[in-house]
């Protein structure tokens, strides 16, 4: 490998409209905003990444993240040297970045490494990994018609669906899963996002109503993350942390009462970082759910390549937000 290599940037502005607007947190979004990273060595390979902050997932807003990525890419001898430390250790000097410009600087990298040495971005993070096929969960978010778009699902053979609830009273949401459980028989199993909504004896309502379904892992379920071992001992409900894990205190108290970490790259902060808590999971016998946060198809090519590195050919992905954009 090539570790003295001169660099040069170009940044490019996007933005796609989506197919139907969706809310985050209160923020309604009908397009996605982003930039574009190309990087380019002397020998003509090039490396590509994409950096387009959530509205109202990521704290960094995008001119935040504009801003700062022309800061970075005005500096070639840091570009250069942060390039020469991901591709010696894996690893770099920290610098205070946004997360999302993060995962856009380690992308561009890793890609264009890639490039170099004729491999995919999976095996410049693991050279023995040989995942070609990913598979995917699919995503049900609020206001869809929930009948068809389980129908799509099995149509296309999707193993797994994802349900965010949370937002009406519980008996009702027990009463939504039971009709959907139905509908679908052993045909997927079900991923549910409560997106931090209950109460600990309203989650343990939930699970009671809907404990004899086929459900993978309940999501974010309480408003108080310390109360999740409690949840977990009381009823055993098969836990997925999200939200939670941006408060890295609890994370190894919290690992022996979840079954999942749900990690977008550009939000717990790029790459490598989703790399690290891919191995701690592992160690910790929990599985890993790649996440996207509704990126074009560059941004999802890595995450793409992330989820290769967590089984993503035995555990489907979140990865099924494509559906999303017009282009």
């Amino acid at each position: 490998m090539d570790s003295d290599i001169k660099l040069h940037s170009q940044i490019y502005q996007f933005r796609l409209p989506l197919r139907k607007s969706i809310i985050i947190n209160g923020k309604t979004i009908s397009s996605r905003q982003g930039l574009i990273l190309k990087l380019s060595s002397g020998n003509s390979n090039k490396g590509f990444a994409e950096i387009s902050p959530l509205p109202g997932l990521n704290f960094e807003s995008y001119d935040n993240a504009l801003f700062q990525l022309q800061k970075i890419c005005r500096q070639n001898a840091l570009l250069e040297q942060i390039y020469t430390e991901i591709e010696r250790d894996r690893n770099y000097t920290n610098i205070d970045v946004y997360p999302s410009v993060r995962f856009g600087l380690e992308s561009a990298m890793i890609d264009l490494i890639a490039h170099q040495n004729s491999i995919t971005p999976a095996q410049v993070l693991d050279a023995q990994n040989s995942v070609r096929n990913i598979k995917v969960n699919g995503l049900i978010t609020r206001g869809d018609d929930i009948l068809s778009q389980v129908q799509y699902f099995i149509k296309h053979r999707y193993e797994s669906i994802k349900i965010k609830l949370g937002q009406d009273p519980v008996v009702n949401e027990i009463d939504k899963l039971n009709n959907i459980a139905t509908f679908i028989g052993d045909k997927l199993s079900l991923r549910i996002d409560a997106n931090q909504s209950w109460t600990l004896s309203q989650a343990v309502q939930f699970y009671k109503g809907i404990q004899h379904l086929p459900v993978d892992y309940i999501e974010e379920p309480l408003k108080n993350a310390i109360d999740l071992p409690e949840l977990y001992k009381d009823t055993g409900m098969p836990l997925a942390l999200d939200e939670t894990l941006q408060q890295t205190d609890l994370i190894p108290d919290l690992l022996q009462s979840c079954k999942a970490l749900i990690l977008k790259p550009a939000v717990v902060g790029g790459v490598l970082s989703t790399c690290r808590m891919i191995n701690l999971a592992s160690v910790n016998n929990v599985k890993s759910i790649i996440s996207d946060t509704f990126q074009s198809g560059l941004g999802l090519t890595m995450l793409a390549n992330l989820s290769a590195l967590a089984d993503a050919d035995r555990v489907p992905m979140g990865l099924d937000t494509a559906r999303w954009l017009k282009d």
